[in-house]
This record gives structure tokens, C-alpha cells and sequence, in this order.
């Protein structure tokens, strides 16, 4: 934990669920826009855990782990070929939603909805082509509250985003590769801090 003048080790904290193992070697962290809601994901697992987390003593607690449907690759070759790498994630600026990518689909987590017939929604697939699409990789919320999707491998000029990503569903806005830039190498967003957040 961070304070004005220390840094104190405040010791680890295990949870059960999920199991991540060495092999899990992808995979992204998040905490919500107020801090106060921490989530994982990791490659391999199928899962997402989520936690309430305390900024001031840096404690996580009432945990919950969410099952992630698999899901079409969509490959013109292989109609039975299945998406189920979780591979990163991201809070809406609201807290409500958690988008979750995969390679090939991404999913929207609303925390709100208790139902769990209705709590998911797919709302992006590929954003291109089967043949130009490069798989979807890291995800990050911008300073103007839109949800930037990057690109393995930075063969592209082009990053795909979320025009209104506090809106559930479809209305989320996905807007395919419409960030244009004007050289390849285009791979994830940066990792950017909330400046906003503010003391506890």
C-alpha cells in the first residue's frame, strides 16, 4: 500500500476460484473507473473473477467468478472451430459492464443484470474480413470514456472501438477499425492512468 511517505507490504490474499496455472500466460487485470471493483481474466481459464477492493487498506473481498460461454471463431474453413480463450478485459466508465475479448468475440458483463440468461451479450465479432483480421489484443478505456480494442502482431493501421460503452448490448456502439492511423504497427492501446480518481 501506497501512502504519502511509506510503501507497506500488507502481505497476499489467496482466493480458490479460479485456478490460473503457468501455462495461462495471457491475460489482463482492470480496476472500475471509481476503484472500487477489481477484475481478472486469464488465458486458459474461461473465467472472469471480480472483487470489491478497498483503496485504502488495498484489500479484495466478496469475490465472484463469472463462466464464459464458448463461442464461433466464425471461420469459413472450419464452421465447428470454437473461440474459448479469455484473453483480456475492461470496466465501462460507469462500472456497470465488464467487455470481455476473446480472439474472435468480444462480450459484454452486465453486473447490474442478476439474470444469467441475460447478463451476457456478444456484442462485436470480427472487425474485418476472416482473411485481414488479426485477432483482437489488450483493451483499454480512453480519456474520452470510448473503449479502444487493439490488434495482435501490429499489421494494422487501423484500431476498432466503443462508441458508448455504458450502454448494454448492441448499443454499446462497436465502430470496426474506424481509429486510423497512418502507418502500420498498430498493436494495443496504452495502459493509461485515471487521473481522475482522486484521493479516497
Amino acid at each position: 500500500m501506497f501512502t504519502k511517505d511509506s510503501v507497506i507490504n500488507k502481505g497476499t490474499k489467496q482466493f480458490n476460484l479460479p485456478i490460473f496455472s503457468e501455462f495461462n500466460n495471457g491475460g489482463q487485470s482492470m480496476f472500475s473507473q471509481d476503484g472500487k471493483k477489481y477484475a481478472t481474466t486469464c488465458r486458459g481459464t474461461g473465467k472472469i473473477f471480480l472483487a470489491d477492493f478497498d483503496r485504502c487498506t488495498g484489500v479484495l473481498s466478496n469475490p465472484l467468478v463469472y463462466d464464459v460461454d464458448t463461442l464461433s471463431a466464425h471461420s469459413p474453413l472450419d464452421s465447428t472451430m470454437q473461440d474459448y480463450f479469455t484473453e483480456g478485459l475492461a470496466f465501462s466508465p460507469n462500472g456497470r459492464f465488464i467487455y470481455l475479448y476473446m480472439y474472435f468475440n468480444i462480450q459484454q458483463l452486465d453486473l447490474w443484470d442478476n439474470n444469467p440468461a441475460t447478463r451476457w451479450s456478444v456484442v462485436a465479432e470480427l472487425d474485418t474480413t476472416w482473411d485481414a483480421f488479426q485477432s483482437y489484443s489488450g483493451m483499454q478505456l480512453g480519456p474520452d470514456n470510448k473503449l479502444y480494442v487493439g490488434n495482435w502482431g501490429g499489421l494494422s493501421k487501423q484500431m476498432s472501438y466503443f462508441n458508448t460503452p455504458n450502454a448494454k448490448g448492441l448499443a454499446s456502439d462497436f465502430c470496426p477499425r474506424c481509429l486510423r492511423f497512418p502507418n502500420y504497427g498498430v498493436t494495443s492501446p496504452p495502459c493509461m492512468p485515471n487521473y481522475d480518481l482522486g484521493a479516497e
